[in-house]
């Protein structure tokens, strides 16, 4: 089963690095864990989250995508989200 965690943010690395933390904690032992992949999608012109996703794409243990979304607003981060995943 593929999975895709679609995470839109905009000016919000700490809370970011605290999601990436928790998420990397996630344990499947009722099930066996799917094929998964983190999407981040900036909203911020100014790319906020992109150090935070360089920090973190060694260290979390599934593949973790950037993407910056230079439209403003939710739907349009939400819509970039979708089209990076590699299931879309």
């Amino acid at each position: 089963m593929r999975v895709a965690v679609c995470v839109t943010t905009y000016l919000r690395p700490q809370g970011l690095a605290r999601l990436l933390e928790h998420l990397d904690t996630l344990r499947f032992e009722k099930s066996p864990a799917p094929d998964l992949e983190v999407v981040v999608v900036d909203n911020d012109p100014q790319g906020s989250a992109a150090a935070v996703c360089d920090e973190w794409k060694g260290r979390i243990r599934w593949p973790l995508r950037y993407e910056h979304e230079t439209r403003r607003g939710v739907s349009q981060a939400r819509n970039r989200a979708v089209a990076a995943t590699k299931s879309a």
